[in-house]
């Protein structure tokens, strides 16, 4: 089964990775997912190779490295920073810039 383009950024290198599932400090499986090898976008965690391969071409990505940068933008944006008197000028506007 081959895999499909990155939904988000339409690149085909995309590679199949796993990693280990622990309960407690004991090993209880392998997670495999397949992952863009461009913008880092992950497919869902899946029993098998071809299972991780399969969720990944149905389309269900379930973590993209820019909307977690988003959220984090919208963080640095949207708080008060009173207890810190202030974020540096440039963060601020860094944030503002990006979320445009």
């Amino acid at each position: 089964m081959s895999i499909k383009e990155c939904p988000f950024c339409g690149s085909t290198d995309s590679q199949i990775h796993n990693h280990v599932v622990t309960n407690h400090f004991r090993i209880t499986g392998l997670d495999w997912f397949v992952q863009c090898s461009n913008c880092k976008t992950e497919g869902p965690g899946a029993d098998s190779k071809e299972l991780a391969i399969r969720a990944w071409n149905e389309g269900t990505p379930r973590y993209h490295r820019v909307f977690k940068m988003e959220e984090a933008l919208k963080r640095i944006r949207d708080n008060s920073w009173a207890e810190l008197g202030g974020p540096p000028k440039w963060l601020g506007e860094i944030a503002r810039e990006a979320l445009e």
